[in-house]
């Protein structure tokens, strides 16, 4: 547990700090794009990742994926290659060394889930969540259990963190 120290208020005793949800959404994103650039580049020595990463991180399938989201994607990559940033995401170990309430855990669960998404629709034809009731929960608890890590020096923050990634599996 962390002591007072007598600074202005108990946040900055701690050094806890908050980040505005757009921010921590685009962090999330582009730190995951610069990764997956870095894996598939490394795999296939393609330049054209970069654009085509581009064109799938441009899609929001948090709502489901419309018929012209479908077409872009499928203009984009191939079934192969959804394949291929699929076993790649198998791979991915992130963790944030400062969790506080897991803003960054949870904002990272959303953009792998809707790659994973946009990935599967590709490579399977069809849209995951739409012919398998179970898809999304599984992918979450994939997700949580084996790639998204936390720590804090305070105990309930790392607790807080686990209920909010335990509330995002549920809901």
């Amino acid at each position: 547990e962390i002591s007072e120290s007598g600074g202005k208020s108990s946040r900055h005793d701690t050094g806890s700090y908050y980040t505005p949800r757009p921010i921590v959404h685009y962090l999330c994103r582009d730190s995951l794009k610069s990764w997956l650039y870095k894996q598939l580049t490394d795999v296939q020595k393609d330049k054209a990742w970069q654009g085509k990463l581009e064109e799938i991180f441009s899609l929001d399938s948090s709502d489901g994926i419309d018929p012209e989201e479908i077409e872009t994607l499928n203009k984009s990559i191939t079934a192969g290659e959804a394949r291929l940033i699929g076993n790649e995401l198998d791979n991915l170990k992130a963790c944030d060394p400062a969790v506080g309430s897991g803003a960054f855990p949870v904002a990272l669960l959303h953009e792998l889930v809707g790659l994973r998404q946009l990935c599967e629709t590709r490579a399977r034809g069809k849209d995951p969540e739409t012919t398998d009731p179970s898809w999304l929960y599984e992918t979450k608890f994939k997700l949580i259990e084996s790639s998204i890590y936390g720590v804090d020096l305070q105990k309930r923050a790392v607790e807080i963190c686990k209920l909010r990634l335990w509330l995002s599996l549920v809901v």
